[in-house]
């Protein structure tokens, strides 16, 4: 689906109340439309594993309102892994994803790792495959279990300002010194199942 051509439908159906929103994303019933995100990550090149993401109420209410409201927008994104055994939920928000997922920083990268997505020809996705955001543990890390992460729109780490887009639970045990885990974040919009 070129989402571009069906801007005014989805408006509307946006306006009069007719989309849900699910755990994985947002539905819009009418017009047979899901967006969301996936996730999938390598350690030292090897080990691929995939997860969905939450795309959060703040998230999703940024996405609406850049998109289809005239709201305020931004082009650069960033990826923020966090250690705390927590699972991921509606309500978390930039503010509190410092806080309460125990956002892990002690890693190369002088900041939260840039997402640089770039849009499908032909397909309704963006991702970042082509340059997957690249987190090195620092020396003298060992035994690190990094759990999950976040996709925000500040970029220091430990940032309480901006937009929380979405959060994964994505267990990566036993990481160290050196480890170096490579995130491919994918925004998809589709038919709903």
């Amino acid at each position: 689906m070129k989402i571009d051509k069906h801007l005014p439908e989805l408006r509307r159906a946006i306006r009069n109340n007719k989309h849900e929103f699910t755990e994985s994303g947002l539905v819009v019933p009418s017009m047979g439309l899901f967006a969301g995100f996936a996730c999938e990550t390598t350690v030292n090149g090897a080990d691929p594993q995939l997860t969905h993401n939450l795309l959060t109420l703040e998230g999703r209410r940024y996405l609406i309102a850049a998109a289809m409201t005239g709201g305020a927008q931004t082009t650069q994104f960033y990826i923020a892994p966090f250690t705390g055994n927590v699972t991921p939920a509606d309500g978390w928000t930039a503010a509190t994803f410092t806080a309460t997922a125990t956002e892990y920083t002690a890693y190369t990268s002088a900041t939260r790792v840039q997402w640089s997505g770039a849009l499908h020809a032909t397909a309704s996705s963006a991702d970042n495959a082509a340059s997957p955001a690249s987190i090195e543990l620092n020396a003298g890390q060992a035994g690190i279990t990094l759990r999950g992460f976040g996709l925000l729109t500040a970029s220091a780490k430990s940032a309480t300002t901006g937009v929380l887009i979405s959060s994964m639970r994505h267990d990566r045990p036993g990481l160290g010194e050196g480890d170096t885990l490579a995130v491919k974040l994918t925004l998809v919009y589709q038919n709903a199942p």
